[in-house]
């Protein structure tokens, strides 16, 4: 067996062990150290288990073991602090939770807004008065919308403002399903996923349902941090829920992949190879980039990382995500993708060194919203939803580029801290509670008594 992928299989076991150091120091695999680092040892265990052939750099694993610890050290560096203060949290109660008010209407015209892009994306298409009687013409408005794609072509405008909505009724979505825990709760949260599958198919793109996913999953592990669910979280049950989630994904990739090379399933071969190399390729990419421009990288300050906020006030990178063609080699030919993972886009912005420094104050800040949440201090989830939702993309990306997706969570926090001032009684929630200083609820006009 090749040494090179011994020693990079080493740093994703090395990954594995952090993790499990993590969560026995801070108690849940859903603390931010944990998670970062066993994603990541997950993703990367995963990539070079399936796809051995595509040369990773050793050191690449190791860069990104190192920044996984700096991370912990920054979140460790908060629990000592606060622990002095405030105490151990886990003796903190957990008898009163927030609801989202009105989130069932909320989630309705939010499902309804994302169709609205579906219809938008095939109104605007040269198939609109055929698709209604033929529904297979959805494919071929994912084949004309890809080929626009490919030549650099302007997206709708009205497509990519009612999209916004969209993310936002996945955020809202896995709240809704986090809080409810039933069978019904989930299926409305969820329903804010259908338009994204729709939308898909009409672009003929798989990132859009992604980042779907991705917030919806990032706001219900939020949810269970703060109903204090974050001990037990993970079960054998939800990890059988989670292996048929990415085979899901990977099923999608496939099958869209087939509909662009017009193949059947029984003749994939190069659909096959090409879904292998974009399920698989971002942290090989990175280790390429990695050992070509490490030493090289003149710092750009977060107009990288953060470019869905400098293109709001008119300063876009239009390279953020990094296309200059580093090649995947396989058997069928080479192939150029181009997600480098987050970690490209935050070594541009502050150097090798600079990340370091950046990851620590990181580990601070999302040690802080951790502890908030846990505390019962509900401003503080959508900023712990932020850390997930970007822990989860980074794999791609940092989605922070993209504006559409970053005003959906400012509408996300700005609609949560509105929320987070109405308190709401869970057993009657007919009754308007009120708050006492010890921030347990009390009922008032309310037969429970305040129990």
């Amino acid at each position: 067996m090749d040494v090179e992928w011994l020693l990079s299989f080493a740093s994703s076991l090395s990954l594995f062990f952090l993790a499990w150091f993590f969560q026995r120091i801070f108690g849940s695999w859903l603390s931010p150290s944990a998670f970062f680092a066993g994603y990541w040892a997950v993703c990367l265990s995963g990539a070079l288990i399936v796809a051995p052939e595509f040369g990773f750099w050793v050191p690449a694993g190791w860069v990104i073991l190192c920044f996984c610890t700096v991370f912990g050290f920054g979140e460790a560096l908060v629990c000592m602090v606060l622990n002095q203060k405030n105490g151990k949290y886990s003796k903190i109660s957990t008898d009163v939770y927030w609801i989202l008010q009105w989130g069932m209407p909320m989630l309705v015209i939010l499902t309804l807004a994302s169709f609205a892009s579906c219809v938008i994306l095939i109104m605007g298409s040269s198939y609109a008065s055929e698709v209604f009687s033929h529904p297979g013409k959805l494919l071929e408005i994912g084949l004309e919308n890809a080929n626009k794609r490919y030549l650099y072509q302007e997206t709708n405008r009205l497509v990519i403002f009612v999209n916004m909505f969209m993310y936002l009724g996945a955020f809202t979505g896995g709240a809704w399903a986090a809080m409810k825990k039933t069978w019904w709760g989930f299926f409305f949260g969820g329903a804010v996923l259908l338009p994204g599958l729709l939308q898909s198919l009409l672009v003929n793109a798989r990132t859009g349902m992604m980042w779907l996913f991705i917030f919806f999953l990032a706001s219900y592990l939020a949810v269970a941090v703060f109903k204090n669910e974050h001990r037990i979280f993970f079960t054998l049950k939800k990890g059988f829920f989670s292996i048929s989630i990415v085979v899901f994904f990977i099923a999608l990739f496939f099958s869209l992949q087939l509909i662009r090379e017009g193949e059947n399933a029984f003749e994939s071969d190069v659909s096959l190879i090409k879904t292998k190399v974009s399920v698989c390729c971002p942290p090989y990419l990175f280790s390429k980039w990695l050992r070509q421009n490490w030493h090289s990288v003149e710092a750009s300050y977060g107009l990288k990382t953060f470019n869905g906020f400098f293109s709001l006030l008119g300063f876009p990178d239009p390279q953020a995500l990094g296309w200059e063609g580093i090649e995947i080699e396989t058997a069928e030919g080479d192939f150029s993708p181009n997600v480098y993972t987050a970690f490209r886009q935050l070594i541009e912005d502050f150097t090798l060194l600079g990340s370091f420094f950046f990851l620590f104050a990181l580990g601070v800040a999302t040690g802080i919203a951790y502890r908030r949440v846990l505390m019962g201090k509900y401003f503080w989830f959508p900023i712990l939803a932020l850390f997930y939702a970007v822990t989860l993309g980074s794999y791609l990306s940092n989605w922070l580029n993209y504006t559409s997706l970053l005003l959906a969570w400012v509408m996300f926090f700005c609609v949560n801290c509105f929320f987070s001032f109405l308190p709401y009684c869970v057993t009657h929630a007919e009754v308007e509670p009120r708050v006492g200083k010890d921030h347990s609820v009390l009922c008032t006009n309310c037969s429970c008594g305040g129990d």
